[in-house]
């Protein structure tokens, strides 16, 4: 396998940490608000056990935690589950603690791939980082 120069290698990362905010900020609306789809809460009816749902998780007691688990997994939430999982996630910080991760994720990229490109390449990952988390910020309220 061939190696890449130190440079390629700053540009890849930089790259994943951007791929990395972005899947972050889908798996948090998913948290939040369904989906940006409306398929309401797919990643904890599939039973992906993304960031948010894991330092959700996390934060529960024990009791929440356990019924947490109960239905991840479970194709089918009642309404009952839906509003005892919503009212989870409000009343959690894994909003703030998941966005301070997106926007970590972003500053890096932005950081390792200026770091090699010259600057009017790197404004343009610049202005993608900004919009995306506008994006996250109008998406959240």
């Amino acid at each position: 396998m061939e190696k890449y120069s130190f440079e390629g290698n700053r540009i890849i990362t930089g790259l994943r940490h951007f791929y990395r905010g972005g899947q972050l900020i889908n798996d948090l609306k998913d948290v939040v608000k369904g989906d940006v789809y409306n398929r309401s809460y797919s990643d904890l009816r599939n039973g992906n056990p993304t960031v948010p749902l894991i330092e959700l998780y996390n934060s529960l007691d024990s009791e929440k935690a356990g019924k947490l688990e109960r239905i991840f997994g479970c194709r089918n939430l009642s309404n009952k589950e839906i509003l005892d999982f919503g009212r989870w996630v409000e009343d959690s910080d894994i909003v703030e603690r998941v966005a301070r991760r997106i926007k970590d994720s972003y500053a890096v990229g932005v950081h390792l791939i200026g770091s090699v490109l010259p600057e009017d390449a790197t404004v343009w990952f610049q202005k993608w980082a900004e919009y995306k988390l506008e994006f996250l910020k109008e998406a959240l309220t």
